[in-house]
């Protein structure tokens, strides 16, 4: 469970969960391309990657 609240837990959470409300969403798996599900997670981690790069927010291990 460690591996959860690190980083990288943070993205697979995050690209999982934009996934996933994009298919119930759409109402059909099958009509949902592979481009729309990497363009969903992509965007829903861009907020994960600017709190890792904003110098003074502690988390991810990341000190001033």
């Amino acid at each position: 469970m460690k591996f959860l609240n690190s980083i990288y837990g943070s993205y697979i959470k995050v690209f999982l969960s934009a996934v996933l409300t994009m298919i119930i969403a759409k109402g059909n798996i099958y009509l949902i391309t592979l481009e729309e599900c990497i363009s969903a997670g992509v965007i829903s981690i861009l907020p994960i990657i600017i709190n890792y790069l904003n110098p003074n927010d502690k988390r991810y291990g990341k000190q001033k």
